[in-house]
């Protein structure tokens, strides 16, 4: 580093500005590779322009894609300034569409910009054009005679076919079957020469080959799908430093098990891609071993390990994990591959009924997992935006949360899903400035700030069972309905949904979906609620259940909102500041939209209660204490909006509550997430 500085420093840019330039691009990848992102971008940004004065379309297109890396890569890292993933990724489209565009005569840097943009394309959820894109790469890249090279973009398209679920698409372009195609990869990788690359070629190429052996015959477009339970898919192709990264573990042998059916593979060709899988991960250690990478040998035992979990021959996959630690702790410290491995020890010790040992290991996990170095690593990169952190990495908490369950441990479990939520709304919001100045206010203990006879109620939904802990002041009770599972319950809210949204629905009809979710939901608990006096009830769902309305559940005789206890709904107890508001004087900010509207490529029907939603609000808080705004139809348009609430700051006296009765849309992409006001 300090030699590319000194280097730097000596040359004219007047005088050799090609290595100049070349010494510049040089340097940002060394800070790139380090994490130090800003001082990348700031190498880069000032060659920029100076490159596109000396007609050297080459240079100029390699500073270009450079930027691109940079900028996606700071969407999620930990720097001294925050962007958004998305606001990253629409950047780094920006710079690697303006490299394409200037190497199209240049076909060697053509083929490797293309790569990298359906790597990006990947990351935003486009499939379709990343296969597309990918193929175009390739293309160009069989008439280079670098099989190194273009090993690296078929890995890539290899990936994208799995994650993507489009085999027609190999049939139509290739002509070959997926099982035929993945065999033909596989055996051009292991003709290169030995080298760190192929070595991760080949562990990269047997994670999918892996996938393949149970993906489904017919399946939709999977890069934007997203389920409400958590398991382990693969992620990112690169980490947020630029380097190589693996796909994360596959957790869920009920995904990728040996005996489901209707798969895209064949039973006998499942037997030899089982083969192929553990004949590239075997190769790959044995190169890694050869030539000291211990990162690949850590990936390629650990990967091994889990291959020996999927035939459920636990003994030996211990075996295999313990190693994959042993090297993730040579030479370099690599807590990415660590939480991985403890994981999976985790996991195993669980199968094999070693219920202490396997909560040591996930308690290792998570704690790895909530790591700078990690979220760095796992947020950075070529990670798409439509694959949430429940789907990644969420299994891994509620495994810990079961198994805490199951020993009774239920404050743990209780924290245990706490951090869980935060994680994911970190995940969420892209915005690690914004946990950072929340946690210089959060409270680490709740009770302290929470009212008398007030009752906490965690609903946890497990794959096998529906369990409730209610907690009240430092007790907590435990509640187990082993009667709903994961998919009865998820089939009874999307009934109880459907209802609400229908115009035309009798309340009856509502009435019994609600009654059944009260049965499950609140009915355990309703004598407690009773007995203690409660006054409050503060409602922490997760996952699916954060789709209901709890105030429409349904007794038999009430709705829960005209019960003696007042209602809160939260994501998290641990993300909002808790600290009682002063009621004098409060500033009090009501909006809302009743109209029909067509906006963003969705209808939304009129909320004809919305005027008297906002009447009701402000006659119950009544005029005495409060400051009311109301912002309502014409009037509740975003200026407004963000004109009222810079008022608030600049006056040193923010609106306390602002309610907002409008429509909306919520999706795993926040970029896609709105809510609508009369102008937009």
């Amino acid at each position: 580093m300090q030699e590319l500085e000194s280097a730097r420093a000596h040359l004219s840019p007047q005088w050799a500005p090609a290595d100049y330039i070349d010494i510049s691009v040089r340097l940002a990848i060394a800070y790139q590779k380090l994490g130090l992102l800003q001082k990348a971008k700031t190498i880069l940004h000032s060659i920029e322009s100076f490159v596109s004065q000396k007609n050297d379309p080459v240079r100029y297109a390699t500073v270009q894609s450079h930027l691109s890396d940079v900028y996606l890569a700071m969407g999620r890292s930990v720097e001294e300034t925050c962007l958004t993933q998305t606001a990253s990724q629409q950047k780094a489209s920006l710079y690697i569409d303006k490299a394409v565009k200037m190497a199209q005569a240049q076909p060697r840097l053509l083929a490797n910009f293309l790569n990298k943009k359906a790597n990006l394309l990947m990351a935003q959820g486009k499939c379709d054009d990343a296969l597309l894109t990918y193929y175009e790469s390739v293309q160009i890249a069989k008439t280079l005679n670098d099989k190194p090279f273009e090993m690296t973009i078929w890995r890539n398209l290899a990936q994208a076919i799995v994650q993507s679920g489009d085999y027609d698409f190999v049939k139509d372009k290739f002509g070959q079957s997926v099982f035929e195609l993945f065999s033909t990869i596989l055996q051009q990788i292991q003709t290169l020469p030995d080298s760190h690359d192929k070595v991760f070629s080949l562990i990269g190429l047997a994670q999918w080959m892996r996938q393949l052996q149970t993906a489904p015959y017919a399946q939709p477009n999977r890069c934007n799908h997203v389920d409400d339970f958590p398991s382990n898919p693969p992620t990112s192709l690169l980490n947020a430093r630029g380097n190589k990264a693996l796909p994360p573990m596959l957790g869920q042998e009920k995904l990728f098990g040996f005996h489901q059916s209707a798969t895209i593979i064949s039973p006998p060709q499942t037997k030899q891609l089982y083969q192929h899988t553990y004949q590239a991960l075997t190769q790959a250690f044995e190169i890694a071993q050869q030539i000291q990478d211990v990162r690949a040998m850590s990936y390629a035992k650990g990967y091994l390990g889990q291959l020996y979990e999927d035939a459920k021959r636990y003994d030996e996959a211990v075996q295999l994990t313990r190693q994959a630690l042993f090297y993730a702790q040579q030479r370099h410290y690599y807590p990415e591959l660590l939480y991985l491995w403890q994981w999976q020890l985790g996991r195993l010790f669980n199968a094999q009924g070693l219920p202490q040992a396997a909560l040591s290991a996930y308690q290792q996990a998570i704690q790895h997992l909530e790591s700078d170095k990690v979220r760095d690593s796992l947020k950075g990169g070529y990670h798409r935006i439509s694959q949430s952190f429940r789907k990644t990495t969420g299994a891994l908490y509620f495994q810990l949360t079961d198994l805490l369950l199951q020993q009774a441990r239920l404050d743990e479990a209780t924290e245990s899903i706490e951090n869980f939520k935060q994680a994911e709304l970190r995940d969420y919001f892209q915005d690690d400035c914004l946990f950072e100045r929340q946690r210089i206010y959060a409270k680490s203990k709740i009770d302290e700030v929470l009212p008398k006879q007030t009752a906490v109620l965690y609903p946890i939904v497990l794959e096998n069972r529906l369990e409730l802990l209610l907690n009240l002041d430092n007790d907590t009770q435990r509640f187990v309905n082993h009667d709903v599972p994961y998919p009865q319950l998820k089939h009874e809210v999307e009934q109880f949904r459907n209802q609400l949204l229908k115009t035309d629905t009798k309340e009856t009809d509502i009435q019994t979906h609600a009654k059944k979710l009260y049965d499950w939901l609140i009915e355990p608990i309703a004598d407690t609620l009773n007995t203690q006096q409660i006054k409050t009830l503060v409602i922490v769902p997760d996952g699916i259940l954060l789709t209901i309305p709890f105030a429409a559940l349904y007794d038999g005789k009430d709705y829960l909102i005209n019960k003696q206890y007042a209602l809160v709904v939260t994501p998290s107890l641990k993300i909002p500041d808790l600290t009682p508001m002063p009621r004098d004087n409060m500033r009090i900010l009501l909006g809302g939209y009743s109209k029909p509207i067509i906006t963003k490529g969705r209808r939304f029907n009129a909320l004809t209660n919305v005027p008297t939603e906002l009447q009701e609000i402000r006659a119950q808080l009544g005029n005495d204490k409060f400051q009311f705004t109301v912002l309502k139809e014409e009037r509740f348009i975003l200026p407004n909006l963000q004109s009222e609430l810079e008022k608030g700051v600049k006056i040193h006296h923010p609106y306390q509550i602002i309610h907002l009765a409008t429509h909306g849309h919520f999706d795993n992409n926040p970029n896609n997430t709105f809510l609508v006001t009369d102008n937009k």
